[in-house]
């Protein structure tokens, strides 16, 4: 099944198929956490399906289909579609496997005309990798189709973007968001909202938020920087004992919470994302240097680029450093 959010963009594109105008490459674009992977596995049981069940009719996707082939893109062990990721998290996605690509596309199928790539994240893609996939891109085989998914598409090289045909997959409204969530049975209903908020509208990642408690674990980075900021605690110290937090995790979370003192100092409680903190923030909004601040989150944002665009940063080191950097924006600074 498809998300409720998601019906107009599956009726367009069955559309462009109906009319024959769906192109070879599709750039599937929008932010994480709205179910742009799930659409695309969706989409491509469309293609293969054996039976009617999963056909779908003016927009709506009827229950999952019991066939042989929708079984084996379930566990992603079809013949005719390979799924291309980064090894593992923060990795590139490197020429190696877009040379595999193009190795598969250009090879008769094995059931069927149609041999799908879906690469995801696409723009994990370093240089080498996006170049080699071009002319596959320009010159596609008979019956091969690709699908790129992406977070972040301007981080794609415009070669690649031109070559695409864009679909855009948008933010569902807050109301829809949080009755999907509600359908979910998660068990704390009153932070439906707030989880929402640290997820910026993204109800995939609001409920994985909900599912494995990354509001305590929100909360607990709060009040460590909270007590940096004040000259209260170690950046060393804490480093340390945050040394199992996933470094895009913490990057994230150091953002929300700097743009949140700077949110507070350029125009109060009213604008913040992490509404429960107020008392915190107001401690730090008069004593914290604003220019600081804003150096802080360009620095925060880079590094979150750098991991993903593959670099291997060390985490450790990371945390320490951004720490520091609280700790010289806090009250406790001359």
């Amino acid at each position: 099944m498809i998300y409720p959010w998601q019906t107009a963009v599956w009726s367009r594109l069955l559309h462009l198929k109906d009319e024959k105008k769906l192109a070879h490459a599709l750039l599937f674009n929008g932010v994480a956490g709205i179910g742009k992977v799930h659409f695309a596995d969706e989409l491509v049981k469309g293609f293969f399906c054996r039976d009617k069940v999963s056909a779908v009719e003016k927009g709506k996707l009827h229950k999952e289909s019991a066939c042989h082939a929708c079984s084996l893109l379930t566990g992603r062990v079809h013949p005719n579609v390979r799924w291309i990721e980064p090894e593992k998290n923060g990795d590139a996605i490197k020429i190696d496997q877009i040379r595999e690509v193009i190795a598969f596309l250009s090879h008769t199928s094995l059931q069927g005309e149609l041999r799908i790539a879906l690469l995801h994240p696409a723009e994990a893609m370093n240089s080498n990798a996006a170049n080699a996939l071009l002319k596959t891109l320009e010159e596609p085989a008979s019956g091969a189709m690709l699908i790129l998914i992406s977070h972040r598409p301007g981080l794609l090289p415009a070669t690649v973007r031109s070559r695409c045909q864009r679909v855009d997959f948008a933010l569902p409204s807050q109301h829809q968001a949080e009755v999907w969530l509600g359908e979910q049975r998660v068990k704390q209903p009153q932070e439906l909202s707030a989880a929402l908020k640290l997820a910026h509208g993204a109800p995939l990642t609001a409920l994985a938020y909900l599912k494995e408690k990354q509001l305590v674990l929100r909360k607990t980075i709060f009040e460590d920087l909270h007590r940096v900021m004040l000259g209260k605690a170690d950046p060393l110290q804490i480093a340390a004992q945050k040394s199992d937090v996933e470094t895009l995790t913490y990057i994230d979370l150091s953002l929300a919470w700097i743009m949140d003192v700077l949110r507070m100092q350029l125009s109060g409680s009213d604008s913040l994302t992490n509404i429960n903190m107020v008392s915190a923030l107001e401690e730090i909004k008069e004593g914290s240097d604003m220019q600081k601040n804003i150096s802080l989150m360009t620095y925060l944002h880079s590094l979150r680029c750098q991991l993903l665009a593959g670099f291997n940063l060390n985490n450790q080191l990371v945390l320490e450093n951004i720490l520091i950097r609280f700790k010289e924006c806090g009250v406790s600074c001359s």
